[in-house]
């Protein structure tokens, strides 16, 4: 299981300054660090998102998240607080910066889930939050492609613990303290694949959905790059596949050959009727004569 540690980044920002400068940063840096012990992202790969939590969407109407697994498209999902001031919405910027550059339309191809991790968080947020990022989109029908969720306590405990998502509320701030990135579910309900951090090309987010979807979305090329890439979760990219690449080498190279022979065949075959080529016995006897 593939452990990614968000903890890291802040420690190293706090250690640095408290030692560059004095001994009371360094202690807050401590005090920083034991506040995000309980904050990370823990992979659940391949397993399902339960289906029958509930949960209220940005027009007040009560549903479950099972409700958006059709079986046919796959899903991006994204949790975070509809009045965070920072992480969440430059997460949610890079997504639809992300967006902007695919071809495929959410609504059409795949759907978009937020989910408020708050349980404050009332539907009216939700519809705000909503009308501010579908306003950056370029694309006609996304808005019944992107749907805002909020819940109680118990609901989004039980999504966030089956993807592996840990997150704390801090007294202080009164904030929630969460890591930085979205979950490609598969049309079915089952983790795909986590992207991480706050920026998300089009090609990384394409091979996910492509991925998800087992090649139900996208173009024969598409198929065909997703057969020669494989995801790296160290680099958060898809990087080419050496042995994918030389099979299908390969095999080009068996069908063009197959292509040239049979179409050789062909032609010998076509002179061979119009009695052109060497086989037909009339022109051995018109010769010898």
């Amino acid at each position: 299981m593939h452990h990614i540690n968000s903890r890291l980044f802040y420690a190293a920002i706090f250690f640095a300054f408290g030692f560059l400068f004095n001994s009371p940063v360094y202690a807050q840096a401590v005090r920083e660090l034991d506040e995000l012990s309980d904050v990370d992202i823990v992979e659940h790969l391949d397993e399902f998102v339960p289906q029958d939590i509930p949960f209220l969407t940005d027009d007040g109407e009560a549903g479950t998240i099972g409700d958006y697994f059709d079986g046919e498209r796959p899903v991006i999902l994204t949790m975070g607080f509809y009045r965070c001031p920072l992480l969440c919405p430059l997460t949610l910027s890079g997504l639809v910066k992300g967006l902007n550059d695919l071809d495929e339309t959410p609504g059409n191809e795949f759907r978009i889930v937020t989910v408020s991790i708050d349980p404050t968080d009332k539907p009216e947020f939700s519809r705000v939050i909503k009308d501010q990022n579908l306003s950056h989109i370029d694309r006609e029908g996304a808005e019944a492609g992107w749907t805002f969720l909020t819940g109680n306590e118990d609901s989004i405990g039980k999504l966030a613990d089956s993807i592996g998502f840990q997150f704390k509320y801090d007294e202080e701030t009164q904030q929630y303290l969460h890591a930085a990135g979205i979950f490609i579910l598969t049309p079915n309900g089952k983790i795909s694949r986590y992207l991480y951090g706050m920026d998300f090309d089009a090609n990384t987010m394409r091979m996910a959905l492509l991925e998800a979807s087992q090649g139900k979305i996208g173009t024969t090329i598409d198929r065909i790059l997703l057969f020669c890439y494989h995801y790296d979760p160290e680099t958060g990219k898809y990087t080419p596949m050496a042995m994918n690449i030389a099979q299908l080498g390969s095999a080009a190279t068996l069908v063009f050959f197959g292509v040239l022979m049979g179409s050789m065949w062909i032609v010998r075959k076509k002179k061979a009727g119009n009695g052109e080529g060497p086989d037909n016995p009339g022109d051995d006897q018109t010769m010898d004569a």
